[in-house]
């Protein structure tokens, strides 16, 4: 677990952009690891008081693809889930999703959805006559 902006280490045969999964922690909702979308296995951990709270943080960004809530309690989890402003929001677990799931971004991220029935009216055009 590496503290504040400290990265993880190179991913051996990834080249320079492949680190290891790293954990950040003591990370505050104003650090560039927290702000901005980066692809790549990590985690920050950021403190938080109450759901609302929570909340107010996971929405605090100009990006919006996808988050995890992780939490024991799974009614506490998916209450947070609910008002997470993602396109999808992950409880528990970190990226599985099934095939017909729709993967959307909202804000700042992402173009449309992929995965599901619902992108595929993207290569067609309604005419009225």
């Amino acid at each position: 677990m590496h503290r504040g902006g400290e990265g993880g280490e190179r991913h051996e045969g990834g080249g320079e952009q492949i680190v290891q999964p790293t954990i950040f922690a003591d990370v505050s909702n104003n650090m560039t690891i927290a702000r901005e979308e980066i692809f790549g296995p990590r985690l920050s951990v950021i403190p938080f008081k109450d759901e609302d709270h929570a909340a107010q943080i996971g929405n605090d960004s100009l990006y919006g693809l996808a988050s995890g809530v992780w939490s024991e309690n799974l009614n506490r989890a998916l209450s947070v889930a609910d008002r997470i402003d993602a396109g999808t929001v992950w409880v528990n677990m970190y990226r599985a999703s099934a095939f017909m799931m729709p993967m959307t971004g909202c804000k700042d991220s992402g173009l449309g959805s992929e995965n599901c029935m619902d992108n595929i009216r993207d290569y067609f055009r309604t005419k009225a006559i």
